[in-house]
């Protein structure tokens, strides 16, 4: 086996010398300057683009000169159900059995080769020190066994203590540091499960406790990678249940990958594992030429409840969100539930999803309310805590004679008129909103006595009629001023709704320029003003960049740039250690919805109904997941 491995590591000189020459291009597409500056630069730029074309993502070109090998297709399910069978045909992937993968270890060694954990000691579980809540103990549980983690704390995503931005950066510039880092990522192989029960296809794992299984990223070489930074999209779903099973880079070629079902939807699910891009990839400024999004692993899941009611693990509790809920998680690992729907709804004359009684009352924990209200044919979203959908009534409470300040992306528009149409009670009467506005609107039928004030400023570019500067929009003074304007008198907004990321994927060409030049920029500008104010400072709420879905998956704002963006930002703003600073996870709660274009255009998830031809070519499209974020605002900020 040794012999077979380093013989095998031999094949890896062409695809070095390849990654030399792809370090050089990319270098040059990394061009310093923001603006072309002058028609030399367009004709470098050009050339660039030409030698791009010509050689592409695939390496056709060496290998047409039989330099390596030619592709594998990436593990089937029957690979990872029998690795000496599928994996066999795929030549030397044989050697990637199942002896060198013991079930229910974390992977330290495959054969004679090694596998360094460099995982930083400051990147973990965000429950590893929190107390267990009910059951038995859960220390030094087997990966994946079925009587796992006898615990009924909900599964948390892995973060960062401290130095989030230096962790990452640190990570990305390494990347290319070592011979083994020119090797591209093939696919990806899963182990640590049970084995599929014979004959029926699927994987048996107990609802309530959280399980764990690893993937092990294999090269082109088809050895083990030595070096993190490949995106995995991982999807737990059925007619119920929605959710993205947390994942961890080991920054060593292997990922760890956590997921958990309440025992209330014991059932049959799919497990979804998808390559979307490897070698940090995703973070190129043209990355569609590197995108992966191969399917390394797809089965059923069934999730089951002891019939020993001693060994069953009891409902996960899920309280009411209060406004520390806000707070003290950055990032969050939620799901999408639905108890009572109609199947086959569809949808009316004017583009609306009217699938359930619109008095529907939500189910506990999941919500409080009527989920009817949402337009979503039964779904509704939870994360560490269960929000409440308001009712009209409710939300005036709230919002009357407040002012609320939004600086971000379009979505942000969409929000405010799916506040205005679905809660605030002006019945789809509000069509359109510009990018920027400043307006009072009144509620229907109060006569005037009853207002809010809002304020948009869209922040995608300084000039309102164009795209993609992002936090770059800020450097021009025009623009700094008109938002500064808002801050500097004897009255401020309330609430200030933050959000930057899809503008921002396209305009930066370098991610360092993007911390320097965009968020330190960014927080320094806002900080100086909150500082000054003659007002009290709004209290304030970062919502992160939603997961850009469909054919946007492989584009400048792919979901890995977005992703490692919002990371960066709100490393940033917690760093500095701002009062009634909130944040809410557009990420997490959107991601569930992004690998089609069922709920989003790629890049909104809160378009007005319309009965017309959506995005992917469907008629109608939905738009409740916008909705939820209506009142998870809401939530935050009453």
């Amino acid at each position: 086996m040794k012999e077979t491995v380093l013989a095998m590591r031999k094949q890896k000189v062409a695809t070095q010398e390849y990654g030399k020459l792809g370090n050089v291009q990319i270098g040059l597409l990394h061009w310093k300057t923001r603006t072309v500056q002058g028609v030399l630069a367009l004709v470098f730029t050009l050339i660039v683009s030409i030698v791009f074309l010509a050689i592409g993502d695939d390496l056709s070109v060496v290998e047409q000169v039989g330099l390596v090998l030619p592709r594998w297709n990436p593990l089937s399910l029957e690979a990872v159900k029998d690795p000496n069978g599928a994996a066999a045909e795929n030549g030397r992937l044989a050697l990637l059995v199942q002896d060198y993968f013991p079930d229910h270890q974390r992977i330290t060694k495959i054969g004679d080769v090694e596998i360094s954990e460099t995982t930083s000691p400051d990147l973990q579980w965000e429950d590893d020190d929190s107390p267990v809540v009910e059951g038995k103990p859960s220390d030094s549980v087997p990966p994946g066994d079925p009587n796992g983690l006898k615990t009924t704390i909900w599964v948390q995503f892995p973060y960062v203590r401290e130095n989030e931005t230096e962790l990452l950066m640190g990570a990305f510039r390494a990347n290319g540091s070592e011979e083994c880092h020119y090797v591209r990522t093939k696919t990806g192989r899963i182990v640590g499960l049970p084995s599929f029960e014979e004959a029926e296809d699927l994987v048996r794992l107990q609802a309530g406790p959280v399980h764990e299984f690893q993937i092990v990223s294999i090269g082109d070489d088809n050895v083990p990678r030595c070096q993190g930074g490949d995106y995995y999209e991982t999807d737990l779903s059925g007619p119920t249940w929605k959710s993205r099973p947390p994942i961890m880079d080991h920054h060593n070629g292997t990922y760890t990958v956590r997921v958990q079902m309440d025992p209330r939807f014991a059932g049959v699910f799919e497990l979804k594992v998808i390559l979307l891009f490897s070698n940090f990839h995703g973070l190129h400024f043209h990355p569609h030429r590197w995108a992966r999004v191969e399917e390394v692993a797809k089965f059923r899941v069934e999730f089951t409840v002891p019939k020993d009611p001693g060994s069953s693990v009891p409902p996960l509790p899920l309280p009411k969100c209060e406004r520390k809920d806000f707070v003290e998680k950055k990032y969050w690992s939620g799901r999408w539930t639905r108890e009572q729907f109609t199947p086959d709804c569809e949808y009316s004359r004017f583009g609306r999803w009217i699938c359930v009684n619109e008095t529907l009352q939500c189910q506990e924990p999941w919500c409080e309310g009527t989920v009817g209200s949402l337009e979503s044919n039964g779904w509704v979203y939870s994360a560490h805590c269960a929000f409440k959908i308001f009712k009209t009534t409710e939300a005036w409470k709230c919002l009357d004679k407040k002012w609320l300040f939004f600086w971000g992306d379009s979505n942000h528009i969409d929000t405010i008129r799916n506040l205005l149409n679905f809660v605030l009670g002006f019945n789809h009467s509000v069509k359109f909103l510009d990018r920027r506005m400043d307006q009072t609107f009144y509620a229907p039928g109060s006569n005037n006595q009853t207002s809010v004030r809002i304020t948009s400023m869209f922040n995608g570019h300084s000039n309102v009629t164009m795209n993609y500067e992002g936090l770059y929009s800020i450097h021009n003074k025009e623009f700094a001023d008109q938002c500064k304007s808002y801050f500097t008198g004897d009255t401020a907004p309330d609430f200030m709704f933050m959000n930057s990321g899809l503008h921002d994927g396209v305009f930066w060409r370098d991610m360092e320029k993007f911390v320097i030049d965009g968020v330190d920029y960014t927080a320094d500008y806002w900080t100086n003003i909150w500082d000054n104010m003659k007002a009290r400072r709004p209290d304030l709420l970062y919502r992160t960049t939603v997961t850009t879905g469909g054919n946007a998956r492989n584009q400048s704002f792919n979901p890995q740039k977005m992703e490692w963006m919002n990371h960066l930002i709100l490393d940033k703003f917690t760093r500095l250690n701002l009062n009634r600073f909130q944040i809410i996870d557009g990420f997490d709660y959107t991601y569930p919805w992004h690998y089609d274009h069922l709920t989003n255009d790629g890049v909104h998830y809160g378009r007005p109904p319309a009965k017309s031809k959506w995005a992917g070519g469907n008629m109608g499209h939905r738009y409740f997941v916008d909705i939820m974020l209506v009142h998870m605002l809401l939530n935050a900020i009453c």
